[in-house]
């Protein structure tokens, strides 16, 4: 067994694909992402008038109503909208920084297995100049 397989294991392309396809899934079975780009849904509260018409006061009254507590919840809604894509942009940064912290793990973690194997190469040649 080499170094390298020793270091990294001996896997096969099939279990690297495998991996890759991990790495490649989104975070979340709902998240849009170009493969799953979400429903376009659209939000209406009143049917739309197909041609002209008359109103009654009641109807008129109502939609005024209507009309007024739609525009204050779309005022939380704007709010609300805005907060969840604060919260998504703090998990993006959370999740960018334990990455990271990833790589200077495995960076580390290589210099250390590199060094390890110098070690050895080192010991061996030792090793075979004592015995001749």
């Amino acid at each position: 067994m080499g170094t390298m397989t020793r270091l990294f294991g001996g896997e096969s392309s099939d279990a690297i694909s495998s991996k890759s396809d991990k790495l490649t899934a989104p975070t979340d079975a709902s998240v849009i992402t170009p493969l799953n780009p979400g429903n376009f849904v659209s939000i209406r509260t009143s049917p739309v008038v197909e041609g002209p018409r008359y109103f009654k006061k009641e109807e008129a009254d109502a939609l005024k109503k209507l009309a007024k507590e739609k525009t204050q919840n779309a005022r939380h809604s704007k709010k609300a909208y805005k907060s969840l894509g604060q919260i998504e942009a703090a998990d993006a940064k959370v999740h960018k920084a334990h990455r990271g912290y990833e790589r200077i793990v495995a960076t580390g973690e290589f210099t250390k297995k590199k060094s390890d194997v110098g070690l050895a190469k080192h010991l061996y040649h030792v090793r075979v100049l004592t015995h001749n």
